[in-house]
């Protein structure tokens, strides 16, 4: 679960409460699978919490704001669609097995 990482900047005035639902399954394979499922599983919330913040200047209002607006769904879909790549890379680039061990991650984002 990742909570209130992005709340509007006058925290607490938002319309929803700034929760959102991010649910993985990392299944690892090879000797040493399980490091990297473990690392992915610790990891990948904390990066994409912290990217979400960095790419939120990107909407034209606050995210939890736009949810609900058609003429921003596409706006909306993009950037935590380019959020994510950027995790899945960013995890991909920093676990530390490289070669001994990997990981499938199937994941959920529900903002």
């Amino acid at each position: 679960l990742i909570a209130n990482f992005f709340l509007d900047a006058n925290e607490g005035q938002s319309k929803r409460d700034g929760r959102a639902l991010l649910m993985g399954i990392f299944d690892g394979h090879g000797p040493r699978g399980h490091d990297v499922s473990h690392y992915i599983a610790l990891e990948l919330p904390r990066i994409f919490a912290k990217i979400m913040r960095q790419k939120a200047n990107s909407l034209p209002q606050p995210l939890l704001d736009s949810l609900g607006s058609p003429q921003l769904e596409y706006l909306v879909v993009n950037y935590i669609k380019r959020a994510l790549i950027e995790t899945f890379l960013t995890v991909d680039e920093t676990e530390p097995v490289k070669g001994s061990g990997g990981s499938t991650a199937s994941t959920l984002f529900y903002p």
